[in-house]
């Protein structure tokens, strides 16, 4: 059976010495029987001993069953399961041993691809948790905010700037963070920057790709940044808007060989969400403005109205006024019929952005223009004024003169003129920041 046995098996004397090794030990450990045989098996030991037996079985093994390391005669190291029997007869030791060394090496490329996918799941969970995040914000201020601080939580930094596009190479400091700190372009004590002064702004520009620099001191054309941080390694994302760069996303460290591809990577993923919600939460800013310009001219309107009618003898002075209001107003202004939508009046405004002059238009349908592509459109409008609600910074396609489909922001509410009910309706054309595929 010893001579037999598939796991290696060797006797030791008091002093640790080999007296008996079995083939199995023989061809574990790649030796002849003359140089295992009367030799101490500590000199096969990862770590070998000299110390009298009791400390030699000690530092063979600490108990009587584990793992240790053990070193073939081509100095290769061997992961070896153990089992030891003391004094099996007296003075000797029995020792077995099974090599387990492709064994562990599994196991560990088995942890190794758990932690990562562990990470990436982390990763991904994150990035989710972003973009969730990111959507749900509207202000500008607020959305940067949220990207500062879950890209932290991915990339070690210790500081990270988010510049946005003005004009040509002009950049703007939108927000900066230290650490978990969050602070506003004041804090660094500047508004703009020329990017073509610092070449790795401009080559991020440039080349719409991120770029990564492992050791600011061993990049030539480095310059450092405007930051309240010494910068020794520095990443750079740009945020790109379908084909136009809109801004860069820059994260840096103190010590040099601390950003590494990896958070380079992690952050040009990130960046992808967050220049949605950037561009979403400026044209939302603009739209705002825009929006609120829209109802100032139309309470004017409305307060006309009402100036018109508080007094049955003054009506004719307030028509007289009112005209003249809607006639020069800047943006394009209709009064048609809510049955029919016959037009009854319209401004300058609205003669130039549709092509039709006043006298073709007086009269006529919107129906037989065809200014409303779907007729189910203005049946609609005039369904929802019926109802009492009124329509504001709306967004459709209206037919002009030439025929093309134009995208325009319109109110309308429904007014009372000699009698008749009609609907004022006052348009413009979006800010150009609007996409044309939202209008409908």
């Amino acid at each position: 059976m010893f001579e037999s046995a598939l796991d290696s098996i060797v006797v030791l004397d008091e002093l640790g010495i080999c007296s008996h090794a079995n083939p199995a030990a023989l061809k574990l450990l790649g030796v002849r029987p003359e140089r295992l045989l009367g030799q101490p098996i500590a000199s096969f030991c990862a770590i070998p001993s000299e110390a009298p037996i009791g400390e030699a079985l000690q530092a063979v093994a600490s108990h009587d069953h584990g793992q240790m390391e053990m070193v073939r005669s081509t100095g290769a190291t061997l992961t070896v399961e153990y089992a030891l029997s003391r004094n099996f007869v007296p003075d000797r030791h029995l020792v077995i041993f099974r090599d387990i060394t492709e064994r562990r090496r599994a196991e560990e490329e088995r942890n190794r691809s758990l932690e990562t996918a562990r990470s990436a799941l982390r990763e991904a969970h994150a990035l989710r948790s972003a973009t969730l995040a990111l959507a749900r914000e509207l202000r500008l201020n607020p959305v940067l905010d949220t990207l500062l601080h879950t890209l932290h939580t991915l990339v070690p930094y210790d500081a990270a700037q988010i510049f946005l596009v003005e004009a040509d190479a002009r950049l703007f400091l939108a927000r900066e963070s230290h650490g978990s700190a969050l602070e506003g372009n004041e804090s660094a004590g500047i508004e703009t920057l020329d990017a073509s002064t610092y070449p790795v702004l401009a080559s991020a520009l440039k080349s719409g790709n991120g770029i990564l620099v492992s050791d600011t001191s061993s990049w030539k054309e480095w310059r450092n940044l405007p930051m309240q941080v010494s910068v020794r390694s520095w990443a750079g994302v740009p945020l790109r808007a379908a084909d136009q760069v809109v801004g860069i996303l820059t994260v840096a460290h103190t010590q040099p060989g601390h950003l590494l591809p990896e958070h380079l990577r992690i952050t040009e993923s990130l960046a992808v969400s967050a220049v949605v919600a950037i561009q979403n939460a400026r044209l939302y800013e603009r739209a705002e403005i825009y929006a609120a310009e829209l109802e100032r001219r139309l309470s004017d309107l409305r307060s006309a109205e009402q100036v018109l009618a508080q007094s049955e003898e003054d009506r004719r002075a307030s028509a007289e006024c009112f005209k003249k209001v809607f006639r020069f107003a800047p943006i394009a202004l209709s009064v048609t019929a809510l049955e029919d939508g016959r037009f009854i009046e319209v401004n300058e405004a609205f003669e130039r952005r549709f092509g039709y002059t006043r006298n073709e238009l007086i009269g006529r349908t919107s129906t037989e223009l065809g200014l409303w592509p779907d007729s189910a459109g203005r049946a609609m409008l005039a369904a929802n004024l019926r109802h009492g609600k009124k329509i504001h910074a709306a967004l459709t396609k209206f037919r002009i003169r030439s025929g093309d489909l134009r995208c325009f922001l319109y109110s309308a509410e429904m007014i009372h003129l000699e009698g008749q009910s009609c609907i004022l309706l006052a348009c413009d054309h979006p800010p150009d920041e609007f996409d044309p595929e939202k209008c409908s």
